[in-house]
């Protein structure tokens, strides 16, 4: 006995965010569109950025087991946290060091 299935309508492959799997390449690609040169590397059991702005980051892993626990604007808005955060972070470095700058030496 055959039996005759109709295709399942699936979303547009022309946007790659609408798509079901996420691929490390849709994830640099959609980067590189957005005019970054940073690029997502898969680790054991997480992923990470590195390159391009993301090369001196000091947080930039992605706790997640799989590509497919996030969506690809999922990825993309984790690129953008981890870049907040590095920036929130340096911001708060040059504040304290222009705060040690400035400040009265003590006496002894």
């Amino acid at each position: 006995m055959s039996r005759k299935t109709e295709p399942r309508p699936g979303p547009s492959t022309a946007d790659p965010s609408k798509r079901g799997r996420v691929t490390v390449k849709a994830v640099n690609d959609a980067l590189a569109k957005r005019g970054r040169t940073a690029r997502l590397f898969k680790a054991d059991g997480y992923f990470y950025f590195d390159s391009g702005e993301a090369a001196d980051w000091i947080d930039k892993t992605v706790s997640r087991p799989t590509l497919g626990s996030l969506t690809l604007e999922q990825w993309l808005q984790e690129f953008d946290r981890l870049e907040k955060v590095h920036r929130d972070l340096m911001k708060a470095v040059a504040s304290r060091a222009s705060k040690k700058k400035t400040a009265a030496p003590r006496k002894h």
